[in-house]
């Protein structure tokens, strides 16, 4: 699980290093933001629906 959230934290480093070096606007940031929740969500539901 370290190595994975340690991949996580870099690719997530490189695209928002990317975002800065071509100024996009904060859009890009907050699209990525909702993209991360809505994976994490989706996940979360698919856990708890399989534990039950």
């Amino acid at each position: 699980m370290a190595v994975a959230a340690g991949a996580l934290l870099y690719v997530l480093n490189e695209l928002f290093s990317l975002g800065r070096k071509i100024s996009t606007p904060p859009m890009f940031a907050w699209g990525l933001l909702a993209g991360f929740l809505t994976a994490y969500a989706t996940d979360l539901f698919l856990t708890l629906s399989s534990a039950a």
